[in-house]
């Protein structure tokens, strides 16, 4: 049983101590955007 905690088969303190760390993510992105209006001539 995964809960076993929860379920009363052992104490909080036996089981696995959550990790409160945030976990660092390298995340990689490119956005390639295009406008097709054309803007209007200003003067």
């Amino acid at each position: 049983m995964p809960y076993a905690a929860a379920a009363g088969g052992a104490d909080a303190a036996d089981a696995a101590p959550i990790n409160l760390e945030p976990v660092r993510q390298n995340i990689d992105a490119q956005v390639e955007a295009s406008f097709t209006l054309i803007p209007p001539a200003l003067g």
